[in-house]
């Protein structure tokens, strides 16, 4: 039977999308954008409110007032102090933009009372303009965007013209010609990492998406491909409303979700597909829901996403007996989804799942061995070694604390690792505290954070009793992981190019 908490979440979440019309998965929230902070480098002056309002002796009270200091806190993430009025007054505004003129942005002439509010916060003034009611809160001016160095030049025309610049740490957004309000990335969405992540994988390109245009500068080899390229435009989207809200939002840009349960096996399971390209997986077979991971979609499956969103409307629909399965869609096209499309999206869903489901038998693969002259390396701080072939090469074994390179020829340099060749990275550090699983997450998650996709997780006992978690996670190729907990330290072998012995060599890690 579905538990009743599981479904009265998906309905709710179902009710969020249907009242979101028709308008696209990966569109803003509603009346977020909209009020997108805007500037004008020449702001008509209009005259003092010939009726200011009765129901304000301390203006600083009025609704709107406190509506505009409350979204500059919220978005510099500001505690209540942190900011003050320098000048507060009632205006009568000549037009419905509040005397803000933009290009291509039409204004109605009509008198509009409201204020001007010049407020201060970390030593810098920000002018915001209202109405009366609060109905329009607009930034008028503020300080010139102080910037590093920009990976992201992004503007969307749909709608209402915006535009977002974003650096390591910051983004700085408004409308179009307008001024623009700078603040730090939502660290809650783990911005930073993703946006280091894109920037490591990637090289630069210029594309007009659906999302937007974008300028991306990269340091990557790895060409985007256009669905990889829409990818990072609504990433940049995503970011623009997260800053424009000054928070994340859990429904903005989901694209479809699907809550699955049954009785026979036991069975109950979660998985969110975002427009961004990342997907988070859950199991809900206990009281307490356990999140199991998340990966960024290839780029095959971004393709068939977008064009799902692309060419169907919003539906959602419920599956099956046993097990029972609920899948939510957003989508901003006109086609009705037929049976063959929900498949597909459930089976997108299962196969996201699999990669997670621990409880999914896997095969044991064939164990090399390693054969011809060995060497043997040891750590005797730590307590632990392992064999590998003599006539490869060690780097840093005899360096406290640094990481140890073994490879099958010469070091290679920034090129990458030639064909036919191995290259294993070795790191030794504390984790007091810290069991395999735990150590195993953070691994996972780094991985995630900076791009990659995770392809495979399998725990093994290698012939020693030490057991590991073995990951393959696809960035710039193909990497290998192995990851052990050794007498309160984390051991981590990383391996690149040709895999053929790594397994082999892993296969003689053991604690002395």
């Amino acid at each position: 039977m579905i538990k009743l908490w599981s479904r009265v979440l998906i309905l709710l979440l179902s009710t969020l999308l249907l009242l979101a019309g028709c308008r696209s998965a990966q569109s803003p929230p509603p009346g977020v954008l909209a009020e997108t902070p805007v500037a004008t480098p020449a702001i008509p002056t209009a005259p003092p409110a010939s009726d200011p309002p009765a129901l304000a002796e301390d203006l600083s009270q009025a609704p709107p007032v406190q509506m505009a200091l409350q979204l500059l806190r919220q978005q510099l993430q500001l505690g209540p102090e942190a900011s003050e009025i320098v000048s507060l007054e009632p205006v009568d505004w000549p037009d419905q933009c509040l005397g803000i003129s933009l290009p291509d942005r039409l204004c109605a002439p009509a008198i509009t009372p409201g204020y001007r509010i010049i407020v201060r916060a970390e030593d810098r003034e920000y002018e915001y303009r209202t109405d009366q009611e609060g109905s329009r809160i607009e930034l008028a001016a503020a300080p010139e965007p102080a910037l590093g160095s920009v990976a992201i030049v992004w503007r969307q025309v749909e709608d209402i013209c915006a535009e977002a610049e974003i650096d390591a740490q910051q983004v700085a957004f408004g409308q179009c010609g307008g001024a623009r309000m700078t603040v730090p990335l939502v660290s809650e969405m783990n911005r930073p990492q993703e946006l280091a992540g894109f920037v490591q994988r990637y090289a630069s390109f210029s594309a007009d998406t659906p999302a937007g245009e974008i300028t991306f500068t990269g340091q990557g080899t790895n060409p985007a491909t256009p669905a990889e390229q829409r990818m990072i435009a609504e990433w940049v989207r995503q970011v623009a409303l997260e800053a424009q809200a000054g928070r994340s939002g859990a429904s903005w840009g989901l694209a479809l979700a699907v809550h699955e349960e049954g009785a026979e096996p036991p069975l109950c399971r979660d998985v969110t597909v975002y427009v961004t390209g990342i997907a988070y997986t859950t199991s809900c077979l206990n009281d307490q829901p356990e999140t199991l991971g998340s990966l960024r979609l290839d780029a095959d499956q971004l393709g068939q996403v977008y064009t799902w969103l692309d060419t169907l409307r919003s539906f959602d629909v419920m599956t099956g007996e046993d097990p029972v399965r609920d899948l939510i869609f957003s989508g901003a096209g006109e086609g009705e989804a037929s049976a063959a499309d929900q498949e597909a999206m459930l089976a997108l869903a299962s196969e996201i799942y699999a990669q997670f489901d621990k409880s999914a038998p896997v095969a044991a693969p064939a164990v090399p061995t390693l054969v011809g002259d060995m060497k043997t390396f040891t750590n005797e701080e730590v307590g632990l070694a392992f064999d590998y072939p003599a006539d490869w090469i060690i780097y840093g074994a005899d360096i406290p604390g640094a990481t140890i390179t073994l490879a099958s020829g010469e070091r290679p340099g920034g090129g990458g690792v030639p064909a036919g060749m191995a290259k294993f990275d070795i790191v030794v550090r504390p984790a007091p505290g810290q069991t395999l699983a735990q150590i195993a997450a953070a691994r996972k998650d780094e991985l995630v954070t900076q791009g990659a996709r995770l392809v495979a997780e399998e725990e093994r006992i290698l012939p020693s009793g030490l057991p590991v978690v073995w990951l393959q996670a696809e960035s710039m190729g193909l990497s290998t992981l192995l990851v052990a907990e050794i007498n309160a330290h984390e051991v981590l072998f990383v391996a690149f190019g040709d895999l053929e012995q790594f397994e082999a060599i892993v296969q003689t890690l053991r604690t002395q």
